[in-house]
Parts: C-alpha cells; structure tokens; sequence
C-alpha cells in the first residue's frame, strides 16, 4: 500500500500542473476558436456588406445613366419644340408684314376707285 500511495503522490506532483496547463491551454484554445469564427463571421459580413454597397451604387449609376439620358433626350425635344415656334413666329411676323402691305395696297385702290367714280361722276 506504500507502493501505492507513494506513487499517488509522485503523480500527485506531477499530474495536477499538468491537468492545470492542459485545461488552461484547451480554454485557451476553445476561446481562440470562438474568437476566430467571430472573426471569420465579421469579415465575411463585412464582405457581404460592401458587396451589398456596390451593388447599390452599380444600381444608382444605372439609374442616374437612364435619367442623364432621359433628360438629354427631354432636352433635345424642347430645343426642336423651340426651332419650330421661332420657325412659326417668323412666319407669322411674314405673314403680319404681308397683310399690312395688302392692307395699305387695298385702302390706295379703294382711294384711286374712290376717285375714278367722282371723276365719272363729274363727267357724266
């Protein structure tokens, strides 16, 4: 039983430092996994994140490209729309000036048919 207890007692020495440094390496382990797959988990999250952003900033740039176009398309119509309402003001300018000329060309031969008919008058 000395035999016994002797040797309990050697790997008493021996084997409690080494429980010790064992446990405390497999804690020391455990939480470096944990810490890890954090990390991981972060990193990937992270990557997911910024492809998340650039997808929205690629949609953004689509749509601003669509609106951009949109609005250079809208731009080149109203400067067509103006062309042809100078275009139609000119001709109606034309046209007033056309009038006024006829206008005065119709009061001088009324005036000159006004005087015909008072000179056949007196002749008669």
């Amino acid at each position: 039983m000395d035999d016994f207890l002797k040797v309990f007692g050697l790997l008493k020495e021996y084997l409690g430092p080494t429980l010790a440094v064992g446990a405390a390496a497999g804690w020391y382990l455990f939480r470096q996994r944990n810490a890890d797959a954090v990390n991981t988990a972060n990193a990937e999250g992270t990557v997911g994140a910024i492809n998340s952003w650039k997808e929205i900033a690629a949609q953004n740039a689509k749509r601003a490209d669509d609106e951009r176009t949109a609005r250079l398309a809208a731009e080149a119509r109203a400067d067509e729309i103006a062309k042809e309402r100078n275009a139609a003001l000119q001709q109606v300018w034309v046209l007033t000036g056309q009038v006024e000329i006829l206008t005065k060309q119709l009061a001088e031969l009324q005036k000159k048919v006004a005087a015909m008919e008072g000179n056949g008058n007196a002749k008669q």
